[in-house]
């Protein structure tokens, strides 16, 4: 294998493990909405008023907090994924270009 194939299977990987790591963020992030939306449901005391935020609200109030903190902390991590994932891939193609010409200069 030459140096320049060498450079594009790495450049793939690459690319290919950037993609499995937004992907994995992703999940996080269903799983975390998921976790939510169980939460709220499961609150006993969702009629209270959030001035009486104490005991078992204050309990569940923190939860949530936590949770949409978490949530905005992936939402954030996903879009700088994303980001990295076309960045990677804008790269992956132009080096794949560049060394489809080179392979036909040279049998042209």
């Amino acid at each position: 294998m030459s140096q320049r194939e060498s450079r594009l299977e790495l450049m793939r990987r690459h690319c290919a493990e950037r993609r499995r790591h937004l992907a994995e963020l992703e999940r996080l992030a269903e799983r975390l909405v998921a976790d939510a939306q169980r939460l709220i449901a499961s609150s006993p005391v969702r009629a209270q008023p959030a001035a009486l935020a104490t005991g078992p609200r204050a309990g569940f109030t923190e939860r949530r907090s936590k949770l949409e903190c978490s949530l905005a902390d992936v939402v954030g991590r996903i879009a700088r994924a994303r980001a990295a994932v076309a960045a990677a891939e804008q790269q992956l193609d132009l080096h794949e270009r560049a060394s489809a010409q080179r392979i036909h200069r040279r049998r042209g």
